[in-house]
């Protein structure tokens, strides 16, 4: 979604929704919301409400997070309920929906959120099912000269694959909103977040290290939205000045200094949305970002020299692309 979209709440708040399509074009976003204008009459306040309270399970998400985003100082009552619903889905929209007007009673459903089923456990072996779905593909292709294989899989691989293309979604859904639960709850400024983020960031590491995220699954690309997530977390840290949250963590050294810098930015408030790929040195340079503040948090908060410290900051984006393995 374009920059100007996403800065109306309203198509912000779809996006959110939908934020596990978050490579739709923006046409198809459009016309999608031009959907949900068509069901219920208009795009307001009262129409938002009426979806609330009739509609299905998807149009009731994208109300909780409008109704959050564009009113929420008059709409708490009304999503209060959802923190308790049935429907995942609809709890972490109205937690994080809350939370834009820092809404007190959101805040220990962010931290259990935090943590709430992080590990990635489909219900397939996924090397198996990937290795059968190129099969079929192949058969499909060779012996029946149809593209299409699901005409002529076996019903048993076209219903796994289904199931594990839908968990995987789903899952991919959550992190993504696991992402923004960790920048509210570092805006927060409330310090008794400090232990869950902390737990949140050694979970991480542990899910690391399981099998079936070594196997590469859900992929690379999602790898990179896993580390973006534990940066966020150290930089969540930082902005509640958590200085010792590292200490005792079962951090690898290459994860523990990145995670100490990414510390040291959020305690400084720094806008890391122009660091590209870990070129920190770049931005220093460019003097978008200032070196001497961040060599004294080092030196003050960490123990650590200028000489060392000035060496940690030319060492990050190795230690950043040595992570992601470019």
């Amino acid at each position: 979604m374009s920059k100007s979209l996403w800065l109306d709440p309203i198509s912000r708040a779809f996006f959110d929704a939908w934020i596990d399509e978050i490579d739709l074009p923006d046409e198809i976003t459009e016309q999608k919301i031009e959907a949900f204008s068509k069901r219920w009459g208009r795009l307001d306040l009262d129409a938002f409400k009426r979806a609330l309270q009739e509609g299905d399970v998807a149009d009731r998400l994208c109300a909780i997070f409008v109704l959050g985003y564009f009113a929420p100082t008059d709409v708490g009552g009304l999503l209060m309920p959802f923190l308790y619903s049935s429907v995942r889905k609809e709890r972490w929209a109205s937690a994080i929906a809350l939370s834009e007007d820092k809404d007190e009673r959101a805040f220990p459903f962010l931290q259990e959120f935090l943590l709430e089923q992080m590990e990635y456990f489909p219900t397939y072996g996924e090397k198996d099912l990937n290795k059968a779905f190129s099969n079929a593909v192949i058969v499909a292709k060779e012996r029946f000269d149809n593209p299409n294989w699901h005409e002529v899989a076996d019903p048993t691989i076209i219903k796994a694959w289904d199931e594990m293309q839908t968990y995987g979604a789903e899952y991919w859904w959550y992190t993504l909103h696991r992402i923004n639960i960790t920048k509210l709850l570092g805006a927060w400024g409330d310090s008794r977040a400090i232990p869950v983020l902390r737990q949140a960031l050694q979970r991480c590491w542990e899910i690391d290290q399981l099998p079936h995220f070594k196997s590469g699954i859900p992929g690379s690309f999602f790898a990179k939205t896993w580390y973006h997530l534990q940066d966020e977390l150290a930089y969540a840290l930082g902005q509640l000045k958590a200085w010792k949250a590292l200490d005792g963590l079962e951090l690898p050294q290459m994860r523990f200094q990145l995670a100490r810098m990414y510390l040291v930015f959020g305690s400084l408030k720094l806008d890391l949305h122009l660091l590209y790929n870990g070129d920190i040195m770049k931005l220093i340079n460019t003097e978008d970002i200032d070196l001497d503040s961040i060599v004294n948090v080092l030196r003050e908060h960490f123990g650590l020299s200028e000489f060392v410290s000035k060496g940690t900051l030319q060492r990050f984006q190795q230690w950043y692309r040595e992570r992601t393995g470019t």
